[in-house]
């Protein structure tokens, strides 16, 4: 693959998880936190996100793939009362004031995307970093996500 297609690759998937990011459950209620991780130059389930509701966790992978037409994927798991109480100490703790909507240049190097969105009055926002390098302050927000994102099983897009 030759840099041009690699980085119009890449380019494509950081849209596909905008876009992925847009289509919340149909439900009324609203996200308490919404997660998801990408990356440009993969095979498989490449894009992956959960929204996190007072009660569940609702996880979403679409992948890419040449050759096959693979389905997108969606699955959810309740969130007891401790996950929800834990969650909302971070949230309370975490601060998106004052990032920029994309820090460095997520997935430039094939590492990877990873983005936190948080709904506010005004509308949500959505901070977009390199995978593992959340900023500070978004930091122990992130790793909660990450690892209950981690809880969810895809299989492989062989």
């Amino acid at each position: 693959m030759n840099f041009f297609a690699a980085r119009l690759t890449a380019s494509l998937f950081v849209i596909v998880t905008a876009l992925l990011g847009n289509f919340a459950q149909a439900s009324d209620a609203v996200a308490l936190v919404r997660y998801g991780t990408s990356y440009g130059q993969c095979l498989g389930y490449c894009s992956r996100s959960i929204d996190v509701f007072p009660d569940r966790v609702v996880f979403s992978a679409i992948a890419y793939h040449p050759t096959k037409k693979l389905p997108a994927i969606s699955n959810e798991t309740t969130l007891d009362k401790r996950q929800e109480e834990e969650l909302r100490r971070l949230l309370s703790e975490a601060s998106v004031d004052g990032l920029a909507a994309r820090i460095g240049c997520p997935d430039c190097t094939d590492g990877g995307a990873e983005w936190i969105e948080i709904p506010k009055s005004s509308g949500p926002i959505r901070v977009m970093y390199e995978k593992g390098n959340p900023p500070f302050q978004l930091r122990a927000l992130a790793s909660w996500l990450g690892a209950m994102q981690g809880k969810f099983r895809i299989p492989p897009a062989s």
